[in-house]
C-alpha cells in the first residue's frame, strides 16, 4: 500500500528510524507497537524517507504483514479523518467497511482487524494530534510510523527521530546526482549554499543537468546556476527561519519554470486547484487542459525532469504536487483561483485523493 519508491540518497536518519522500527526493547519500553516519528520542516525529505524504509529489506522482514499508508494534510477534517481510517479497513479486507459515524468507531474496527497482525502503518503529515489519534494501540505486533512537521502532535510515548538539512557529504550527492563527476568542492559550494535542503537540491540538480544538456560543461552549469540564484536575490539561506525557506524555494522555483513554456507555466500553475496531497488524474488534467492524453503525459514528463512534481505514476496514471511547491502555486495564483475552479472540476479531483495511495 505505499507509494511508489523514489530515487533516494542514503542519509544518517534512514539507519535511526530503521532501528527504531526494529528494536525489541527500548529505553521507554517496546518500541514496536509505541508510535516512532519523523519529524522535521516541508521540504526536508520526512515523506521520501518513510517510502524507502517502506521497502528496506530489513523492515519487511520485521512486518510481513505488509505496509499500510495513509496520508492526513493540514486541510483535514474530522469526515476526512474518517474516510482515511475507512480506506484502510477496505484495502486490508478487501471489502466495504461499515459505515461508522465517528472515527473513534471506525479505529476500533482497524485496531481489531490488525490484532495480531505483524505491520507497519504510516501516517504521513499529520499536522494535528487528532490525526494520529485514530492508529494509537495497534497491538505489540504492529508497528506506526508517523511524519510529521509539529513534534507536539506527538504523544508522551513517541520514539522521534528529527530530520533536518542533511549532511555534505548526503547533500553533495542528491545535487552531483546523475551528473558527470570531477566537480566536488564546486557542488559543496552550491549544497552549502542551498542550505543542504533536498527540496532545492533536487530543484537545482534539475537545472544544472539541463544546462548541461544545452553544451555547458559542469563546472559552467554550476557557476550558471549560482548566478542565476544570486540574480533572483537568493544571497542568505537561514535554514532554521521558516520565512527565508519560503522566500528560498520560491526563488528556486520560478528558475525552473522559466524553462519551460509560457503555457506550461500557465498549465503548472493551475495544479493550485486540487486538493493537498491529492494523486491527480491524468484524465482530469485532459478536460481541464483541453488535451489528449499523449499531450499530458508529455506535460506532465517535463514538470517530473524539473522536480516540479513529488511524482509522476504512468501505471496509475497520476501525478503528485510536493505541499511546499503548491502553497507556493496557491500563494501566486490566489487571485486567479475562484475562476479556475469551474464546476465540478474539484470534486473529480477529489476522486484522486487517495487515503493509503
Amino acid at each position: 500500500m505505499a507509494p511508489a519508491r523514489e530515487p533516494f540518497i542514503e542519509r544518517s536518519e534512514l539507519t535511526k528510524v530503521r532501528d527504531a522500527l526494529l528494536a525489541q526493547e527500548t529505553g521507554r519500553g517496546t518500541t514496536v507497537g509505541i508510535t516512532t516519528a519523523i519529524h522535521g520542516a516541508g521540504g526536508f525529505g520526512k515523506t521520501a524517507l518513510a517510502i524507502e524504509l517502506c521497502y528496506d529489506e530489513q523492515v519487511r522482514e520485521r512486518f510481513p504483514g505488509g505496509v499500510l499508508w495513509t496520508t492526513m494534510g493540514e486541510e483535514i477534517d474530522a469526515a476526512g479523518r474518517l474516510a482515511r481510517v475507512r480506506d484502510l479497513i477496505r484495502w486490508w479486507t478487501d471489502a466495504d467497511p461499515p459505515a461508522f459515524e465517528t472515527v473513534s468507531a471506525a479505529s476500533a474496527h482497524l485496531r481489531q482487524e490488525l490484532t495480531g497482525q505483524r505491520v507497519l502503518l504510516v501516517v504521513d503529515d499529520v499536522w494535528r494530534p487528532e490525526d494520529a489519534d485514530p492508529f494509537h494501540g495497534l497491538g505489540s505486533e504492529a508497528a506506526l510510523l508517523v511524519t510529521t512537521r509539529d513534534s507536539r502532535t506527538l504523544p508522551a510515548e513517541a520514539v522521534p527521530i528529527h530530520v533536518d538539512a542533511m549532511e555534505v557529504p548526503e547533500a553533495v550527492r542528491l545535487l552531483g546526482a546523475g551528473l558527470p563527476g570531477g566537480a566536488e568542492a564546486d557542488l559543496k559550494t552550491l549544497a552549502t549554499r542551498l542550505g543542504k535542503w533536498p527540496l532545492l537540491l533536487k530543484l537545482v540538480n534539475r537545472q544544472v543537468g539541463s544546462w548541461i544538456g544545452k553544451g555547458l560543461d559542469l563546472h559552467e552549469a554550476i557557476r550558471r546556476a549560482e548566478n542565476v540564484l544570486t540574480a533572483k536575490g537568493l544571497t542568505y539561506f537561514d535554514l532554521k527561519d521558516a520565512k527565508f525557506r519560503i522566500q528560498a524555494s520560491s526563488l528556486t522555483l520560478e528558475v525552473s519554470l522559466e524553462r519551460l513554456p509560457k503555457e506550461d507555466q500557465e498549465r503548472f500553475a493551475e495544479l493550485a486547484i486540487f486538493p493537498e496531497d491529492a494523486n491527480v488524474p491524468l484524465a482530469v488534467l485532459e478536460r481541464l487542459w483541453q488535451l489528449d492524453s499523449f499531450e499530458v503525459e508529455e506535460i506532465g514528463s517535463r514538470f517530473f525532469d524539473l522536480s516540479l512534481l513529488r511524482n509522476l505514476d504512468l501505471r496509475s496514471g497520476t501525478i503528485r504536487l510536493h505541499d511546499v511547491i503548491r502553497a507556493y502555486l496557491q500563494k501566486k495564483s490566489e487571485s486567479h483561483l475562484p475562476a479556475w475552479r469551474r464546476p465540478g472540476l474539484s470534486g473529480r479531483a477529489k476522486d484522486g485523493q487517495a487515503a493509503g495511495s
